[in-house]
């Protein structure tokens, strides 16, 4: 396995009368893509119902799967971290 650098940081959901819960990972090739594809998921929601990410972009160590789909997509949103390198 080579060293694949990228960023990641925690997705939170925020619903009206139901609080907030985890959604995720925003995982992304580079902090440009990170915060461009944050940018986008909060713009997705509306007052009522929004996703947002937590943070600054955290650097990370992705496994090679992992970092083929961020070859091939920039950024992604999904809810396990099997693609995570401790």
């Amino acid at each position: 396995m080579s060293q694949n650098i990228a960023y990641y940081n925690r997705v939170r959901e925020f619903e009206a009368g139901w609080g907030n819960r985890p959604d995720g990972f925003l995982v992304a090739k580079t902090k440009e893509q990170f915060v461009a594809k944050a940018k986008e998921i909060k713009e997705a929601g509306s007052y009522a119902e929004f996703s947002t990410v937590e943070g600054e972009p955290i650097l990370c160590l992705v496994t090679d799967d992992m970092a083929a789909q961020l070859e091939a997509k920039g950024a992604i949103w999904l809810n396990d971290k099997d693609w995570l390198v401790e």
